[in-house]
């Protein structure tokens, strides 16, 4: 226990001390960010509170949905926690050299792994909260619920971040003891679902009763129905919903029942992680350690050489340089792979569920819903992957600055392998939503060209705040991103996403004050302009920020 008690101390006191090194740098660059980040969750707040409100003016659609959606919104970020915990301790344990140092001290292998756990914890976790907070304290107004309601995000959140990150520690635990044949079974489960998905979807094809074509709140609620486990007494998000619903009702019994599932789940899944799990995560750590099991494949690489022949050899040699580094560990690509496999099976659904049969309004509503989650995506991979790179590169800086190229050339080579890692998959799920929802094949090069400026700026963002605002200071990406430079990074990256999703509604339509085709132009050009004036002032600093910097060893 004093050992445990002594690692949370030097956690608390390394945080202390990069924040008193942060503001010793730049005080006004740390103020900057603080205020930034208040003015990004008022505004999360200011919408979420104009959105509740314009859903409640519809008859019927207001209570549909403010009696699911919190259900929907503590299931998404379940998922979403626990894949961040997954990733985070997949570096926190693996690729951290610092766990090596602390597996030379006089400390049990339990009380290393709570370390890194706890690290894990905070890592993954910091930023969900303040996220999902401006829009709980929104639905509180809106419903004029009781004070308890409001107090039971306090309440739920730590007990829910306890039980997804140890849920996440576990499953990067089973990734890493998969090793090789962790590939196999990807292959043969990407095969298996997707093929009952397109089985899935041409079964669904079939079409709505007639009744729910003309009735959107009733197909709203039918729909909402197939994710009952988001309200189920049987699942965590559940827990969390049934409870706080318990406590907008006056009932303290029942919602603090439900807090005990919630918190006993979590404390069991911490207790199976630290109770069964120090000894073979030893194991497999230095199996990580001492082979090959987080270095790039050799065919991966071979591929990427092949793939890249068109670019000038230095140029190339720098982009497969970086591509080793997404390739290195699970951590890079296994993020992508969940997040844009989880989309792409909500995408391949949406005829199971006949939104195909929704009026066209509707479906261009669900198009741009779509688009906001693909931009979320999209700016989380270029906050956790892209943003690091530079700092990563920073102590071996010496050794790129000889290549025969101009110094802003890394950074052109770096925005580039970005878009071609998730340009890709943004484009196909962007692509089968369409095609999904029987809308015409004319919308299909505008939603590219808007899928293609959102990730531009978004991973132009990543990259050039990486240059502009790079953490020297840590190897390690999950602290890098978790440093000013990433805070300010994500916040700015959430604000473009908040932004996009906007004027996307405009695009589809959703302005009731414009006609549709004036609506589709004004939202066109404005994502437009927005997107290429901000990657463009974004990448000119960093290029001269890249182009002036000393290398000084």
């Amino acid at each position: 226990m004093k050992s445990i008690t002594l690692l949370a101390g030097v956690l608390a006191r390394r945080a202390a001390h990069g924040i008193a090194d942060e503001l010793s740098r730049s005080v006004l660059k740390t103020v900057t960010v603080l205020v930034g980040a208040a003015l990004l969750l008022l505004f999360v707040y200011a919408g979420s509170r104009h959105g509740l409100a314009l859903l409640l003016r519809f008859e019927g659609l207001g209570e549909v949905l403010a009696a699911r959606m919190p259900g929907l919104i503590y299931l998404v970020l379940a998922g979403m926690l626990t894949i961040s915990a997954a990733v985070t301790f997949l570096g926190v344990f693996f690729r951290a050299r610092e766990t090596a140092f602390l597996h030379t001290l006089p400390l049990s292998r339990r009380t290393v792994l709570f370390s890194r756990w706890l690290e894990t914890l905070l890592l993954s976790t910091w930023a969900f909260p303040a996220m999902a907070l401006p829009f709980h304290v929104a639905l509180w107004t809106t419903l004029s619920a009781n004070l308890g309601y409001l107090l039971s995000f306090a309440a739920f959140m730590p007990a829910f971040a306890v039980l997804a990150s140890a849920t996440g520690a576990l499953i990067a635990c089973g990734i890493v003891a998969l090793g090789p044949l962790w590939r196999t079974i990807r292959l043969a489960a990407l095969a298996t679902g997707g093929i009952a998905l397109v089985l899935w979807a041409l079964q669904g094809s079939g079409g709505a009763p007639a009744q729910l074509q003309d009735d959107p709140v009733l197909f709203l609620h039918a729909t909402l129905s197939r994710f009952n486990i988001g309200f189920s007494p049987y699942f965590p998000s559940g827990w969390w919903f049934l409870g706080a619903e318990a406590l907008r009702a006056g009932d303290l019994g029942t919602a603090l029942g439900y807090f005990a599932c919630l918190a006993s789940s979590g404390l069991l899944m911490v207790w199976l992680l630290l109770w069964l799990a120090p000894d073979p995560l030893y194991r497999l750590w230095t199996r990580w350690s001492s082979d090959s099991a987080g270095s790039a494949k050799q065919w991966g690489i071979v591929a990427a050489d092949r793939l890249f022949r068109f670019l000038p050899p230095p140029i190339r040699a720098l982009v497969v340089k970086d591509l080793r580094l997404l390739l290195r560990d699970p951590s890079q690509w296994a993020q992508t792979l969940l997040l844009f496999g989880l989309m792409g099976a909500y995408v391949a659904s949406l005829r199971g569920m006949s939104y195909h049969n929704l009026p066209v309004q509707w479906r261009l509503l669900v198009v741009a819903a779509n688009f906001a989650a693909v931009a979320g995506i999209l700016a989380s991979l270029g906050t956790r992957f892209f943003f690091p790179l530079p700092s990563l590169e920073a102590r071996m800086a010496w050794l790129v600055r000889v290549a025969p190229v101009r110094p802003r050339t890394t950074l052109w080579a770096k925005v580039g392998l970005a878009i071609l890692w998730t340009f890709p998959p943004a484009a196909a799920i962007t692509v089968g939503t369409i095609i999904m929802l029987g809308l015409p094949s004319s919308l299909v090069l505008t939603a590219l060209l808007d899928v293609f400026l959102i990730d531009l700026t978004l991973m132009s963002m990543s990259v050039g705040l990486g240059m502009l605002l790079p953490e020297m200071a840590s190897e390690e990406p999950a602290r890098i991103v978790s440093g000013v430079g990433g805070t300010t990074a994500l916040l700015l990256g959430l604000g473009y996403v908040i932004a996009s999703a906007i004027l996307v509604w405009v695009q589809v339509g959703w302005i009731p004050w414009l006609p549709r085709a004036a609506s589709f132009r004004v939202g066109t050009f404005a994502l437009g302009g927005i997107s290429l004036a901000v990657s463009g002032l974004v990448l000119h600093a960093a290029a001269r920020r890249v182009d002036t910097v000393e290398i000084l060893g």
